[in-house]
């Protein structure tokens, strides 16, 4: 009877000690679900600290991490889970993770390097397809588009979910545009883009980009019916509001709508590569104009590519500065007119510029001052 009250005061504390690690994990779990996140921190790290050998270390390091407001803290949290726990089952999740973070920052090459290691190490990965397209975005933000093309077209090739071939048809048709401007291979993919995913997410998208397509190469009535059924099917989509004032500014002029799903005939009849000039209308020679500054480029080829996507707006000079090379685009006769470019470079192309104002005679230009 002794011993067995002997026994009965040795496990006493190791039951409590277990169930303590029980109910403070369910407390973990239940502040993530409530997303008490001061208390989630404190509650974890001390879990960690008491229970540094529990089975259920990893569990909780992976709820901090996901739970972690701050990118940077969060990218540390999932780094050092890969690094301790090298045989976590979902070690690829963890980095798909990792890239989603940077994807969101806008970390172009960090994002590169870490989706081009995930294919290496996770050949085998379900999520093989999300590290491609997440590498594909990556070099399609650093103007690799021959590269972003390539890998979009494998994911089409390849990978059985429609949700990833979708978005990679998508990838797809928009390095057709940065490579060969609105062409036919272009129309080309926004047709394969409406056929083959006529009811998904990226519809509105496609729609949007084909009533675009239209409107730059003068077919305003193909347009407008873009447009019409944009705004009929989807409504409340970003992409409705986003043509909104294009398609009444066309249905004021009296355009109509016309068939807009391109045809064989009007593939065949599309440029093979658009060499077309876009750009805004152009100030007097003589007077103070604005353009948009993208720089400096550390490289010649870097400074090349940009080119070519910036002459698809319009009039670009290059300058070679100490620093790198500058592009300044446009001749334009206000900072208005300036910033509309800027922010359609930003938003077709990812290319962040600043508005300067040249003033001069004809025989020689200056930059007065940078709108800030």
């Amino acid at each position: 009877m002794r011993n067995l009250a002997a026994l009965v005061l040795v496990l006493a504390p190791l039951c409590l000690f277990a169930a303590d690690e029980d109910s403070m994990f369910a407390t973990i779990q239940t502040l993530a679900a409530g997303k008490d996140l001061a208390k989630l921190e404190k509650t974890g790290s001390e879990f960690l600290k008491r229970f540094p050998n529990s089975k259920r270390s990893v569990d909780v390091s992976l709820i901090l991490a996901e739970n972690e407001e701050n990118p940077e803290e969060a990218v540390k949290k999932y780094k050092a889970l890969i690094a301790k726990y090298k045989d976590y089952a979902k070690k690829d999740l963890l980095h798909l993770r990792v890239c989603e973070i940077y994807q969101l920052q806008g970390d172009w090459k960090s994002l590169s390097k870490e989706a081009l290691a995930g294919l290496r190490n996770f050949p085998k990965s379900a999520y093989g397809g999300d590290f491609q397209l997440l590498y594909c975005a990556a070099e399609a933000s650093q103007y690799r588009y021959d590269q972003s093309l390539g890998l979009a077209n494998d994911v089409i090739k390849h990978e059985s979910d429609k949700n990833k071939t979708a978005k990679a048809a998508l990838f797809s048709a928009q390095a057709e545009r940065a490579r060969t401007g609105y062409s036919r291979s272009y129309l080309n993919a926004l047709r394969d883009l409406l056929s083959e995913y006529p009811k998904h997410d990226i519809n509105p998208t496609a729609l949007l980009l084909l009533g675009d397509f239209y409107e730059k190469t003068g077919s305003p009535g193909k347009a407008v019916g873009a447009y019409a059924s944009l705004a009929d099917k989807y409504p409340r989509s970003p992409e409705s509001a986003m043509m909104r004032v294009r398609f009444d500014s066309l249905r004021a002029k009296g355009v109509k709508a016309e068939e807009y799903v391109p045809d064989k005939n009007s593939i065949e009849r599309a440029q093979k590569i658009d060499l077309a000039y876009r750009g805004e209308q152009e100030g007097g020679n003589n007077q103070a104009y604005y353009s948009v500054a993208v720089g400096p480029l550390d490289t010649e080829k870097r400074a090349a590519d940009i080119h070519k996507i910036l002459r698809k707006f319009g009039a670009v000079k290059t300058v070679r500065r100490k620093e790198g090379f500058f592009h300044y685009l446009g001749n334009l006769a206000s900072a208005q007119q300036a910033l509309s470019l800027k922010v359609r470079v930003a938003e077709e192309y990812g290319i962040n510029g600043n508005i300067v104002r040249f003033a001069g005679d004809e025989n020689l230009r200056y930059i007065y001052r940078e709108e800030k």
